[in-house]
């Protein structure tokens, strides 16, 4: 199931889940991107070679210094992001088509399968 969050997007949005695994994920060069992707790997034993997991992710927004007009500003960077499964892994993809940026961070809850009552 691949589900589509962010900041300020007006839709969907992660109600918290207590019953979640709920972890972290950096994008980092070298181990699970590489510069200029759209796109990085999720590497979780519950995830793995599991197609039907269920996975929502929310992208951490930072902030970045940057030199503009030769003033120095704080830049909101955040990506609305999704996930889809691939060769085994799951993935988080840039869906505004911006590549990510080292460093960038997302939070990921798995989620357990509900059968209806």
């Amino acid at each position: 199931m691949s589900h589509v969050s962010g900041p300020n997007l007006g839709g969907l949005y992660n109600p918290p889940d207590p019953l979640a695994l709920q972890f972290r994920h950096r994008a980092t060069i070298g181990v699970n991107f590489t510069a200029g992707q759209k796109t990085t790997r999720l590497d979780h034993p519950a995830l793995n070679g599991n197609p039907a997991a269920i996975v929502t992710v929310t992208p951490i927004v930072i902030f970045e210094n940057q030199r503009i007009d030769n003033e120095s500003r704080l830049i909101e960077i955040a990506y609305p992001a999704g996930v889809n499964y691939g060769g085994g892994h799951w993935f988080i993809y840039s869906m505004n088509e911006k590549p990510f940026v080292d460093g960038a961070e997302f939070n990921v809850a798995i989620h357990e399968a509900r059968r209806p009552a």
